[in-house]
């Protein structure tokens, strides 16, 4: 059986306020966490990966959280806005979103454009 994270991903357009984003349910996705050996997303497979937007020409307003429950975990999430590269996704968000303890901060929240992937890995407890 593999192992997953929930990952609890808000999304909403460039100009909506976080406070509005906030308001409504997120989306849930059961990520498989990646076994990598680099912790390079070239080494993900399809099914270790999820797209949340397809375009280069996307903008959007972000938050995301993983529930205590599912922690440690690391969320890496990726953009891309090349026309010439698109496959090349570069280093994550923050260099990963790493969630261990619950945090008043949380969720993660951003503006993103491009187009986004997100993939999961297991933390080592601190």
């Amino acid at each position: 059986m593999t192992d997953t994270v929930t990952v609890h991903v808000w999304q909403g357009d460039r100009l909506e306020s976080y406070d509005d984003l906030l308001e409504r349910d997120p989306d849930v996705y059961e990520v498989p966490v990646a076994e990598t050996e680099f912790g390079r997303p070239h080494e993900l497979t399809d099914n270790e990966q999820v797209q949340l937007a397809e375009s280069i020409e996307h903008h959007g307003t972000y938050a995301f959280e993983i529930p205590n429950e599912e922690r440690p975990a690391t969320l890496n999430v990726h953009t891309n806005d090349s026309y010439h590269d698109p496959t090349e996704w570069g280093k994550p968000v923050e260099r990963g979103l790493t969630f261990t303890e619950p945090d008043d901060r949380e969720p993660y929240q951003c503006e993103m454009w491009g187009r986004i992937m997100m993939w999961v890995e297991r933390t080592e407890d601190a």
